[in-house]
């Protein structure tokens, strides 16, 4: 039984680690109700230390993979308020040296005949 358990939390932890790498986020959290599950199993059985290894390195990955993910997204929402700033206008200094607002155009597709 403690190695059908750790078989099963082992291929639990390689599909999140595809799911991550999808970036499959609903998939994500459709395994965590199981990931839960296993690992309350595996408290009351004893697995073997290779077992506990493989689950330990396949935790330690995806949780770098996670990391990795919510930088990416943070990253690029932080960008996204860059753009979306530089569309209302420009700051720059004006010859008194004092912080102004440029406002800039919107651009278009400019049609050539």
């Amino acid at each position: 039984m403690p190695e059908q358990i750790s078989h099963d939390l082992i291929a639990l932890l390689r599909n999140e680690r595809a799911a991550i790498r999808r970036a499959d986020f609903d998939e994500l959290q459709k395994l965590t109700e199981t990931k839960e599950r296993l690992f309350l199993e595996l408290q009351s059985h004893a697995p073997s230390q290779a077992a506990l290894a493989t689950i330990k390195d396949l935790l330690t990955t995806n949780q770098s993979l996670l990391s990795a993910a919510m930088k990416g997204v943070k990253d690029a929402k932080a960008r996204l308020l860059e753009i979306a700033d530089v569309q209302k206008g420009l700051r720059v200094y004006d010859p008194a040296g004092q912080m102004a607002h440029v406002k800039t155009r919107q651009s278009g597709l400019e049609k050539k005949a």
